[in-house]
């Protein structure tokens, strides 16, 4: 009878708990496809304060952004359309317009202020957010009729329409007997204004006059006060 020393041991494997299993190579692998999260970012244009940049899009070579108001996607390639196409929507979007957030907020509007030098040249418009104020644009409608002698239905012209409509299309137009009245209103505060600097100083005051007949056989005077102030 053989010893228990002798006696064959059934074969056994031995796993190591360190090292992973092996997979067989011949079975096949399939891993799911990810499709990358779109992104939106915004651009450096104050533009953009109302439109989104939308990133990862399919074509690069076609980059998009939405309108945060309405959602529309719109092309924004900053070589072919730039923000052109942006800004002419952000102001004819029906959504931003009947919704009157620009009325309210004070990041709506872009404007432009032009600085002018000692030399005088006049430097490029620094662009920056204004509130849209109706009241605004009638007085300097009013003060440009004014200092250009223009006739009140200057204003009734379909090219001022069409102007305005591009500078700013929530202005209503208004009509030649309302800006008759708004350039008498100006006119009457000016001439408060000089009747009270007169009256609360002391200055000399030389008053000179200008009279003629217009080609209608129309008489008018003008009236020039010349004086010297602390300035």
């Amino acid at each position: 009878m053989p010893s228990s020393g002798s006696e064959s041991m059934p074969n056994v494997i031995h796993l190591d708990s360190t090292q992973p299993p092996t997979l067989d190579s011949s079975l096949p692998t399939t891993s799911p496809q990810v499709r990358p999260p779109i992104t939106r970012k915004r651009g450096r244009s104050d533009v953009w304060q109302h439109f989104m940049r939308i990133e990862n899009v399919k074509d690069p070579n076609e980059p998009k952004a939405t309108c945060d108001y309405c959602g529309k996607v719109l092309l924004c390639h900053p070589k072919k359309q730039g923000t052109s196409s942006l800004k002419y929507h952000y102001q004819t979007c029906k959504v931003f317009n009947a919704s009157g957030v620009g009325r309210d907020n004070p990041q709506s509007k872009m404007t432009g202020t032009r600085k002018t030098g000692v030399d005088g040249t006049t430097s490029s418009p620094s662009v920056g957010l204004a509130k849209y104020n109706e009241q605004k644009i009638r007085s300097a409608v009013a003060k440009m009729i004014i200092m250009d002698e223009l006739p009140f239905r200057f204003v009734e012209k379909q090219d001022f329409k069409d102007f305005m409509t591009v500078v700013e299309p929530r202005f209503p137009i208004p009509s030649r007997i309302t800006i008759m009245r708004d350039c008498m209103k100006m006119y009457m505060l000016e001439k408060d204004k000089l009747k009270n600097m007169f009256m609360a100083s002391d200055y000399k005051i030389c008053i000179t006059t200008d009279m003629w007949t217009s080609i209608q056989n129309l008489n008018y005077m003008c009236i020039t006060a010349h004086f010297i102030d602390d300035d």
